[in-house]
């Protein structure tokens, strides 16, 4: 029920020049209970022959649906300011003008325009200006998508990464591989090569490096991390071996970034992969690449470049290198 005329001090509400700026933004669904006519001149018509439809600030809350407390905050900052106000306990009142503009705010804020944004398009009480600001919030919101947008493509990638790796873990046990041939297409790395240990502690400090580097120089890392072993790889000193560290950079972030140096291309072709879990010594590794020569004497094939190790495993579980599942990368030709 509406509240009966109390013993009131009118307040100006200051709506007009928020209304005028506002009035094209209403869109479907901003009717509402208590309302005695939806549109905004009519309403405004309606009003002055009934002055006395005024409602509580409970009222008010209850027909917008918003707590009372916000109500009393945009008072305060003069957001929506009662119709009146009862000079002798302070009660609020408000009119179906009040009504209409809390319900132009709540649009606003679901459209995440700020209280201090909303104010100044009340004080600027023009629509050019409320245009140029909605135009401005619509660009925000398309950089999120635009953000969003590329955080799920890389958790896809990281997802995608987790399956393979989590689908490798569950097809051979600990410390065994098995053997397959692979295409792979010209991959862009950036890269360090220096001469020290072997092994992924040590390597651990120089792909941090890396990725500090490529974020430094706009680039984008993209793939598996791997190494490069420039000495014979059935005489690799793990004490000091001469190995190259690299990181896959997506090649459209190298059109507009430095291509200074670190930065080459690990050629396509075939190659001979052997893959084993964990972090498993030498002895592994070398067994597995004795295989692999066995393998390429029986199908008439030759090693045609340097040995590569590609880590399959997500950053976030590299904590724990028994989760790594390691393959062995040798490039090969016809004999």
């Amino acid at each position: 029920m509406a509240a009966g005329p109390p013993p009131v001090r009118r307040r100006p509400s200051g709506v007009k020049p928020l209304l005028a700026a506002l009035a094209l933004l209403r869109g479907p669904g901003m009717e509402y209970e208590g309302l005695t006519n939806s549109h905004p001149r009519k309403a405004g018509k309606c009003m002055q022959q009934r002055q006395e439809q005024l409602y509580t600030i409970g009222q008010a809350a209850k027909i917008c649906r918003i707590p009372i407390q916000t109500l009393r905050y945009y008072d305060q900052i003069g957001i929506v300011v009662p119709a009146s106000v009862d000079e002798q306990n302070g009660y609020r009142y408000y009119g179906n003008r009040e009504l209409l503009l809390i319900k132009i705010v709540q649009d606003l804020r679901s459209m995440e325009f700020s209280l201090e944004e909303i104010a100044e398009i009340a004080q600027a009480g023009d629509i050019g200006f409320t245009l140029e600001r909605m135009k401005r919030k619509q660009e925000e919101a398309k950089e999120r998508i635009r953000t969003l947008t590329a955080r799920v493509e890389a958790m896809d990638k990281r997802i995608e990464l987790m399956e393979v790796q989590l689908h490798l873990q569950q097809s051979f046990a600990q410390g065994e591989g098995y053997v397959e041939m692979k295409y792979f297409d010209d991959r862009h790395v950036l890269s360090e090569r220096s001469r020290g240990p072997a092994g992924m502690e040590p390597y651990t400090k120089r792909f941090v490096e890396l990725f500090h580097q490529a974020e430094r120089r706009g680039l984008e890392p993209e793939g598996l991390i791997m190494t490069v072993y420039y000495d014979d790889w059935l005489e690799v000193n793990y004490t000091d071996s001469d190995t190259e560290v690299c990181i896959p950079i997506a090649a459209n972030s190298l059109s507009s970034a430095d291509r200074g140096e670190g930065l080459r291309v690990i050629r396509e072709g075939w190659h001979l992969t052997g893959s084993y879990r964990g972090i498993s010594g030498p002895e592994v590794c070398k067994r597995l690449y004795g295989s692999m020569l066995a393998w390429m004497e029986e199908q008439g094939y030759r090693p045609d470049g340097l040995v590569m190790e590609q880590y399959i495993v997500d950053l976030s579980r590299m904590i724990d290198p028994e989760e790594f599942i390691i393959e062995l990368q040798i490039p090969i030709a016809r004999r």
